[in-house]
């Protein structure tokens, strides 16, 4: 059986969890079932959440590390709009996503296969069942703006 959650079960976890965040439910039809596999998975127990068990920096300059992240460029997902209509098309390029002094993700106005914009989507190549994650990042915000 593949790791993973499907894009619906995702859509369904966030409505649950969020209520009230979002002015109306996505439509059904705009979310593709395609499994999203986790590449590996590091076992981690409750007892064991206080464990730093995965760490990045990002104090390293040049593109994000090839052993920890991957870019996601699905075709079916670049096709689809990513079940939300999205309008930029995520590419593998330096031009969207570089690490010098901490991690930068850029959207530019370009075409690139019939969209608009380009940007990056990365993924780390690990995946866990229990975990506290701990994040520092400053995100854009404003009208438009999904920083994930």
């Amino acid at each position: 059986k593949k790791k993973g959650m499907t894009i619906e079960a995702a859509r369904k976890r966030v409505m649950r969890e969020f209520p009230g965040q979002f002015e109306t439910e996505p439509n059904q039809s705009q979310f593709d079932t395609h499994v999203v596999p986790l590449e590996a998975t590091i076992p981690v127990s409750p007892a064991d959440h206080l464990k730093l068990v995965w760490y990045d920096a990002f104090d390293q300059k040049g593109p994000p590390d090839p052993g920890k992240w991957r870019y996601d460029t699905a075709e079916w997902g670049n096709k689809t709009g990513w079940g939300n209509n999205e309008l930029q098309f995520y590419t593998g390029s330096q031009d969207n996503a570089w690490v010098d002094n901490g991690l930068h993700i850029c959207a530019k106005r370009q075409d690139v296969h019939g969209k608009k914009y380009s940007s990056a989507k990365l993924i780390s190549k690990v995946g866990w069942k229990y975990g506290r994650v701990e994040v520092r990042c400053k995100l854009p915000s404003g009208r438009g703006s999904w920083p994930a």
